[in-house]
């Protein structure tokens, strides 16, 4: 059982021990964020991973604004959202008790360290297995996070998903599955940590056809790198792999 992350917000209000609004003070307009200021977007982001994988439509207030915005870019024909949603409650609907009515099992992981630079604005790249309820279908899937946030600390004024990724795999893998999305931490995953970790499964290859339509400057550095020794190592990141054109699931594999 995963313990809920230390909430730097205290009952009283408080954040690491001072005022909320002293904390936004201090960090200014420039939108500086201070250690606290860093903690309180980690946890925002975690609050929403939670809601949406533990099926816990009330953390969804505590990761966005009432008014927040959600879109979704799908590219792949796997899986289907509507591509605007206004609300927080709206939102709820569609990502936690909408999906929760088709989806368990469900891990979802940002594939970098905790937050650590001075912006309103975070990106990183996803990765999410779980299983569909009634055929037992396991899913993995990748993409991307654009979070945009009010002034430091605040809630998540808008969010877009894309989805680049999402495979299907037979209900026999789902224990090989759920087993290595389990020893990851998390939500937050390196990706170099979860490459490394990943199981051998035919679907999750590069011999798959969405991996065949595009050819990464990766592969051809790795064929280079057996040959004799080289100055710069393969990058084992979702996001610089995927500056070559290759699908991330495509990446999880070449960079293993």
């Amino acid at each position: 059982m995963r313990l809920k992350p230390p909430s730097p917000v205290g009952s009283n209000g408080t954040v690491g021990g001072l005022p909320k609004g002293d904390v936004q003070r201090q960090t200014g307009r420039g939108r500086t964020l201070d250690f606290v200021a860093m903690q309180m977007l980690a946890q925002t982001i975690t609050n929403y991973i939670r809601a949406k994988d533990l099926n816990r439509p009330y953390l969804m207030p505590r990761a966005f604004a009432k008014d927040a915005v959600l879109e979704i870019n799908v590219r792949t024909g796997a899986i289907s959202f509507p591509p605007r949603t206004i609300g927080v409650d709206e939102i709820a609907d569609v990502l936690v008790r909408q999906f929760a009515q088709t989806y368990e099992n469900v891990h979802t992981f940002c594939l970098v360290e905790q937050p650590t630079h001075d912006s309103a604005q975070f990106v990183c790249d996803w990765l999410v297995g779980m299983s569909e309820k009634v055929s037992r279908t396991v899913r993995v899937g990748c993409g991307s996070y654009e979070w945009t946030f009010g002034d430091a600390g605040d809630l998540a004024r808008m969010l877009t998903i894309t989805i680049d990724v999402m495979e299907s795999l037979p209900a026999s893998t789902l224990e090989l599955i759920v087993n290595w999305l389990e020893r990851l931490p998390y939500p937050w995953c390196p990706a170099d940590i979860a490459l490394r970790q990943m199981p051998h499964i035919e679907q999750l290859s590069p011999n798959r056809p969405l991996c065949q339509s595009k050819r990464s400057a990766l592969i051809d550095h790795e064929v280079r790198g057996r040959a004799g020794p080289t100055n710069a190592a393969p990058s084992s990141k979702i996001s610089d792999i995927r500056e070559f054109g290759v699908p991330p699931t495509a990446a999880l594999h070449q960079s293993r």
